[in-house]
């Protein structure tokens, strides 16, 4: 599927409706509701059978996919900010929270489903400036540098990913004493 040209154009939706997909354990599109077709722009049928960063936009570092990946496929759950790309190239910027589906019998990881809603501006904010720094180091110095960088980051303000993350969504205090670190 040709990648759409990114254009600088928001699509808002509802703060009440959930995004939703399924992807099987290799990250392949499998099951997508209604909403998040009309929201991406895509049909369904163009969504399921393609890999889920078919909707990643470029300004997301794959540093970041990189640490979801990693510890989804180790059977951990994991909640995100992501911008995502839609098929006419506008974006737009999701939470998304990740469950795990396993085979009942041999507890094997056979599929994750991505709920996705509205992020708070002052989350969407925080991201775009430290989305940039992990890009610029990525173009520079790789995906793993850039996975160090935000790790070390975290590390250095004594908070896990779990809690960074919870802090944004949930506009807690912690982003207080950032200001100016990633700009």
């Amino acid at each position: 599927m040709k990648r759409p040209i990114p254009t600088n154009n928001e699509v808002n939706f509802s703060t009440k409706k959930y995004l939703i997909s399924k992807t099987d354990q290799k990250g392949i599109i499998i099951e997508v509701n209604d909403y998040i077709c009309k929201v991406s722009g895509y049909e369904e049928s163009e969504l399921v059978g393609q890999e889920h960063n078919v909707i990643r936009h470029p300004d997301m570092p794959k540093a970041i996919f990189k640490m979801m990946w990693d510890r989804l496929s180790k059977g951990r759950t994991i909640t995100s900010i992501i911008k995502n790309l839609t098929k006419d190239g506008h974006y737009y910027w999701v939470v998304a929270e990740f469950e795990i589906k396993r085979d009942h019998k041999t507890d094997k990881i056979i599929a994750y489903t991505s709920f996705q809603r509205v992020p708070p501006q002052k989350a969407i904010d925080k991201m775009t400036l430290i989305y940039k720094k992990l890009l610029e180091i990525e173009k520079k110095d790789g995906v793993n540098d850039s996975l160090k960088y935000f790790l070390g980051f975290l590390d250095r303000n004594k908070i896990n990913y779990d809690e960074f993350v919870k802090e944004l969504v949930d506009e807690g205090g912690f982003f207080k004493s950032l200001s100016g670190m990633f700009s």
